[in-house]
């Protein structure tokens, strides 16, 4: 095995740990307390440290991880950033009422007219709790593609798993942070069809090479694991 797949794995290690430590301590991180800020923190401040170090041929692999991270991250939260409140804009602007449980979303309860920057300034600060969901689901659809891509799943196949996972963990996210003001299923159900998309498409380019032969039967067995867990992940919040 070489450096590129030692460092692979670790940091795959590393970020799933990380990201299990609310489900294993319970109510143990509080969003709002030091504690849970120094949960967020640790893994940008990681990454920061990590990149400071001189560029060495043994530096290399740790960097590209970090780097691959970093773009997946930014570039899915943004998109569904985007998506959430363009979405929320545009719809309010043709007359269709995105949001609200009185009188209820749709036609009717609000009447087409140019947005307001009290308007826009209203749907933009949902973009903060959004983030945070989009910072982590964003880790985990990382973790799970570079997983996949690293056990060598054929491409065609890592594209429909990562776009079908990629758009329902995006609605979940979004409807987190929509139940706050009664958001419309119509603004979940079009954010999740712009996250199949990304998930379809840009997931998939993180294909780390695997430099060690595994069995056909280690392959199945890692993928199906990874499958599950995705799916333990979705399920999670309708049964808990």
């Amino acid at each position: 095995m070489t450096r590129h797949d030692q460092v692979f794995l670790v940091g795959l290690g590393c970020l799933f740990g990380w990201l299990m430590v609310p489900f294993l301590k319970g109510n143990w991180v509080q969003w709002g307390s030091f504690g849970g800020f120094a949960y967020l923190a640790l893994p940008p401040v990681a990454a920061i440290v990590t990149w400071t170090i001189p560029l060495t041929e043994s530096s290399q692999p740790v960097k590209a991880f970090v780097k691959t991270w970093f773009n997946i991250l930014w570039s899915y939260s943004l998109l569904v950033i985007l998506s959430f409140v363009l979405l929320l804009v545009g719809l309010s602007a043709v007359g269709y009422l995105p949001y609200s449980d009185r009188p209820g979303p749709g036609w009717d309860n609000i009447p087409p007219h140019l947005p307001t920057l009290e308007e826009i300034r209203y749907f933009g600060g949902w973009a903060v709790p959004l983030l945070l969901m989009c910072y982590l689901s964003g880790s985990v659809l990382f973790i799970f593609m570079a997983w996949i891509r690293w056990l060598a799943l054929p491409m065609w196949l890592a594209r429909v798993m990562g776009g079908l996972f990629c758009s329902v963990v995006s609605m979940l996210a979004v409807a987190d942070v929509g139940w706050y003001i009664a958001l419309d299923v119509a603004v979940t159900n079009c954010v999740g069809l712009f996250a199949l998309l990304f998930g379809a498409v840009i997931l998939p380019r993180v294909s780390p090479e695997r430099a060690v032969e595994l069995s056909l039967t280690s392959r199945t067995i890692g993928i199906t694991l990874a499958c599950l867990g995705m799916s333990a992940l979705v399920i999670y919040p309708f049964v808990r």
